[in-house]
């Protein structure tokens, strides 16, 4: 499904943590934020890499 703002569940690109900002890597999956990578969200449960997880995001924010 498309969300363009919302809680709603996705696919981890790498682990994440708990409360992590996360952000949308080049292949498209969901990683923890870091330098080089726009923040959109924020992880509402940890994850290991592959795994599904909840998060809140809010794509109107990015690409300012």
């Amino acid at each position: 499904s498309l969300v363009y703002a919302g809680r709603t569940r996705m696919r981890a690109g790498g682990a994440v943590t708990k409360g992590a900002s996360i952000g949308v890597n080049s292949s498209g999956y969901f990683v923890a934020v870091t330098s080089g990578t726009a923040g959109c969200g924020r992880a509402l449960q940890a994850v290991s890499s592959g795994g599904i997880f909840e998060g809140i995001v809010n794509f109107a924010v990015t690409g300012g």
